[in-house]
């Protein structure tokens, strides 16, 4: 289980991975760009992020992560921006 990017006091940049195993959140790389209300989905063994906001700004970009290497790279922008949206992968 993944937690990628949200709003507490400001808007985050963090990725953290939970195991239930040992019950601890690990932090992992950090995307590329800080969002909240952001889309996520998981395909072809990488979590894609699109959208959402970022300060005073809604997005059109889109990242993806790489569980393997612990990397981001960007992806294609969606394009208009737009926050609140979901991604199903198929």
């Amino acid at each position: 289980m993944y937690v990628v990017g949200g709003y507490t006091t400001s808007v985050r940049i963090s990725l953290y991975r939970y195991n239930p195993r040992t019950d601890y959140w690990f932090k992992m790389a950090d995307m590329l760009i800080t969002r909240y209300a952001h889309g996520l989905a998981a395909a072809n063994n990488r979590l894609y992020v699109a959208g959402g906001g970022s300060n005073i700004n809604y997005l059109a970009t889109t990242e993806s992560y790489d569980p393997e290497t612990n990397t981001w790279r960007e992806e294609p922008s969606m394009k208009f921006p737009r926050q609140g949206l979901s991604l199903v992968a198929i």
